[in-house]
């Protein structure tokens, strides 16, 4: 939720600027935005209550509104701009570290693919690559398969982007070449979608989150636990 909220503030601003919002526009609403985050980090702090919210097959469904009601926000801005294209569909999605940020503050970033574009958002800004400015892309396993990498060039400018979970890489992948974007290792691309089908099909099965017979004994009879992870890449011997 909070690399959506990050995109979601980022948005607003550059509305507000592309439809010529005057400075104090922009300024009301960065303070009422910090005003509010810093309201629900309180409220978290002193330990506020859970809302539990059921949801049914039949009747009404009292989660809807929290989830839609920001999307008004995104009507408004459609209609000032006479672009309804605002509201996009985002394909695949993911957090990680921009490896080619000049300060480290700039690094963590949000990799959003859309149907319309692929889009990079950081506190530098905010990159917004059409599919077809995009020659090529790779992806890459790191920690043992438990993280990846997503390299691309656009435009002429390599690009790459690490620390990103296994199935949203996955996710951006699929996006990527469903529009047509060459991939520079198809194969790696099938071998993590395999994985992807088998870790679903391992948790349908609720298979116990320790493997109790496969960890040995410490030498006073106490079994040490050692949990499963998500792995989607190669894994070494």
């Amino acid at each position: 939720m909070v690399p959506l909220a990050f995109v979601f503030a980022i948005l607003v601003c550059a509305v507000l600027r592309r439809v010529g919002a005057d400075a104090w526009v922009l300024m009301a609403f960065i303070l009422a935005w910090t005003g509010a985050a810093a309201v629900v980090a309180l409220l978290a702090l002193r330990r506020a209550p859970i809302a539990v919210v059921k949801v049914r097959a039949a009747g009404t469904n009292h989660a809807t509104w929290p989830v839609l009601a920001h999307l008004a926000l995104l009507v408004l801005a459609a209609a000032l701009t006479g672009r309804p294209a605002l509201l996009l569909t985002v394909e695949g999605d993911g957090f990680g570290l921009d490896r080619g940020a000049r300060r480290r503050s700039d690094a963590p970033s949000v990799v959003a693919a859309t149907d319309r574009r692929l889009l990079l958002a950081s506190a530098a800004g905010v990159a917004a690559l059409p599919y077809s400015g995009i020659e090529r892309f790779s992806i890459a396993w790191k920690v043992r398969g438990r993280a990846g990498e997503l390299a691309l060039t656009a435009d002429g400018a390599p690009r790459a982007v690490a620390s990103l979970a296994p199935a949203n890489l996955l996710s951006i992948a699929r996006a990527l070449r469903g529009h047509g974007v060459h991939a520079e290792d198809p194969v790696a691309i099938d071998v993590a979608e395999t994985a992807w089908a088998e870790a679903l099909v391992r948790t349908g099965a609720r298979e116990p989150f320790f493997e109790r017979e496969a960890i040995p004994r410490h030498p006073h009879g106490a079994r040490r636990r050692r949990p499963h992870g998500l792995c989607l890449g190669p894994r070494s011997p």
